[in-house]
């Protein structure tokens, strides 16, 4: 909550819009595999656990915070070119929202 009200209070403050939030929704399979695969030293099960479940729980207060308007769910499996024109065309619709254009004074 408080980097969000930070960023809120900096955006306010160069007179931009709040942003698009693009939330990746991925099996929790899938995510556990992708992080094993990176063989990274801190990848321990527990602490893959402990990421999948702050994802979890930031994804949700994020999409509180800024509202459905502003946010979007995108199937992050499959590709990466293919997740990468979903996350494009999400920030595209989200951003072609009304309320996003312009901050009211």
């Amino acid at each position: 909550e408080g980097q969000a009200k930070a960023l809120d209070v900096w955006l306010l403050e160069h007179n931009l819009p709040k942003p698009a939030v693009i939330i990746l929704d991925v099996p929790e399979e899938v995510s556990r595999n992708r992080m094993l695969r990176r063989h990274r030293a801190d990848d321990t099960p527990d602490n893959i656990e402990r990421r999948l479940g702050d994802y979890k729980e930031i994804g949700r207060l994020v999409e509180q915070w800024y509202g459905a308007h502003r946010t979007a769910r995108v199937d992050g499996t499959g590709a990466v070119t293919e997740v990468a024109k979903r996350v494009a065309n999400a920030v595209e619709n989200v951003r072609e929202q009304p309320q996003l254009k312009t901050r009211n004074p």
